[in-house]
């Protein structure tokens, strides 16, 4: 995947964005959820959306394409 090409990382809602940064810093999907006070079910939708708006498959490869 070319850096170049990924789509706009700024389509990410405000939530998505949140949870992407936690990602960039380390964190676990459990500590993330318990940090947003949501349950792991909805945290997995977030990073269903996430991976779809970024073009990516899993959570490395968003976390790399992260802007943040």
């Amino acid at each position: 995947m070319n850096m170049l090409t990924l789509p706009c990382a700024s389509a990410l809602s405000r939530r998505q964005e949140e949870i992407l940064q936690a990602a960039c810093g380390g964190m676990t999907d459990k500590i993330i959820a318990d940090r947003l006070g949501v349950s792991p079910r909805t945290l997995e939708g977030h990073w269903r959306a996430i991976h779809r708006k970024l073009g990516t498959v899993n959570r490395c490869q968003a976390v790399l394409c992260s802007p943040a």
